[in-house]
């Protein structure tokens, strides 16, 4: 359910650079994305046949993750790859409902909303590889120049907070000016993208904020938001969707 308010949320975006989005996902849609992610899983691990116990808490979820990334990661990599593009999990933005939600925050028709860049992020204890210097996601999506009326749709399905690397961002900071000169593409491995990294004042590091979410919950972040990842030095996988 959307907050009870009577919050511009087109005006806050553009102004602040970010919406947060408390308890937007309801009983079942949380239902699906648990069994869509545990039954693609399935199929890389043994996982117990008591659908109660499935939930993105559990310990043992993430040892088994952990151990895989670890001894196969090319097993591992197979199942990332799969489970970002399962249907299932793709149909809860699809529906009537966020299309709906979407077009409020964008403040445009329905029928001009397209959605693309789907992902889940499953970023593990201790990973440098694959965390993100400051960056703006502008710089990948050019398809919504000049006008940058989009938006990244952050999902946590996990607790995330400072502890397991969760996104730090700085407000306001999608109206400052961006020289493309400044722009540096980097690539920290042959395992790693390429990313595209941004420069960050001193004074801007000190306006710094940790997004604090929870399963259930959800972040719309403007294309040209300053962000990063945080560190995970929790002992569990941060898992987001995109």
């Amino acid at each position: 359910m959307l907050p009870a308010t009577t919050m511009d949320y087109f005006s806050k975006l553009n102004d602040d650079g970010f919406l947060i989005l408390k308890n937007i996902l309801s009983a079942t849609e949380k239902r699906i994305i648990v069994k869509a992610f545990y039954k693609v899983l399935s199929k890389y691990l043994q996982i117990g046949k008591n659908s109660s116990n499935l939930n993105f808490d559990s310990i043992s979820l993430h040892r088994k993750l952990i151990n895989l990334r670890k001894k196969n990661p090319g097993k591992f990599g197979h199942f990332y790859d799969e489970v970002c593009l399962n249907a299932s999990l793709k149909s809860i933005f699809y529906s009537k409902k966020f299309i709906n939600l979407f077009s409020k925050i964008l403040k445009t028709e329905k029928e001009f909303i397209f959605i693309n860049g789907f992902g889940i992020r499953q970023d593990a204890p201790f990973d440098k590889r694959n965390v993100l210097d400051w960056h703006l996601d502008g710089s990948y999506y050019e398809q919504t120049h000049p006008f940058y009326n989009a938006g990244v749709c952050w999902m946590p399905l996990t607790n995330n907070s400072f502890d397991n690397g969760t996104v730090r961002f700085i407000p306001g900071s999608n109206k400052s000016k961006v020289d493309p000169k400044t722009l540096k593409f980097t690539r920290k491995s042959k395992l790693s993208a390429a990313t595209i990294k941004i420069l960050v004042s001193k004074e801007e590091k000190k306006l710094v904020k940790d997004v604090n979410a929870s399963f259930g919950d959800a972040g719309i972040f403007h294309m040209h938001l300053k962000h990063k990842s945080g560190k995970n030095i929790s002992k569990k996988f941060r898992l987001t969707l995109i």
